[in-house]
């Protein structure tokens, strides 16, 4: 999985996995958000966003098209294109699938998240923010973990009518040792 598509994932699990209740068994199934929200739409849909990378200084862009072109009641697939501007002028990548099942153990979905927990501070709201040049009132959460030493900040906006069900987010993760201070938005630029 692409890094930032895992990121992206992340932030997602970390706004599901409370809404669960009780914890499911570790071999149980459960509904995979990324699927749930890609499964409302047709084959052909497509997403463009812009990720903007800034860590110790240092920034470059990503600029990313999803497109669906296969939805199963078991998985949808994503061709993911991406061009970045990391070593200073654009250059494109290659074109990925990626995968997305419609269940995963809860194991898989922590796995896949990079170890989350549901330890930590939920927060939800309601605000309007500009999408691709459209006002929309999004439903956002917001989830902070670790200490003043080392953790992480999200803050994701939802809107069903966008493909994926995100509209914009936000991360920043800091660690004291050695001393690393980085963040990454998310933007949807449009659909």
């Amino acid at each position: 999985m692409p890094p930032f598509r895992m990121m992206w994932f992340s932030a997602i699990c970390l706004m599901i996995l409370p809404a669960l209740g009780s914890e499911p068994k570790p071999s149980e199934k459960i509904d995979n958000p990324d699927y749930q929200a890609w499964s409302k739409f047709k084959v052909g849909t497509w997403l463009k966003s812009k990720r903007i990378h800034t860590s110790n200084g240092l920034s470059f862009e990503v600029e990313s098209k999803s497109t669906l072109v296969r939805l199963d009641t078991d998985r949808a697939v994503l061709e993911i294109e991406e061009r970045d501007n990391s070593g200073g002028s654009w250059k494109e990548s290659l074109r990925n699938l990626h995968e997305v099942p419609a269940k995963m153990t809860l194991e898989e979905l922590r796995k896949s998240r990079f170890g989350v927990t549901r330890e930590g501070k939920l927060q939800e709201g309601e605000d309007e923010i500009e999408v691709a040049g459209k006002k929309l009132k999004c439903h956002w959460k917001a989830y902070e973990s670790g200490s003043k030493d080392h953790g992480e900040r999200y803050k994701v906006w939802f809107h069903d009518a966008i493909p994926g069900g995100v509209a914009q987010w936000e991360l920043e993760n800091w660690d004291t040792r050695p001393p690393c201070h980085g963040k990454m938005r998310f933007d949807v630029v449009g659909w």
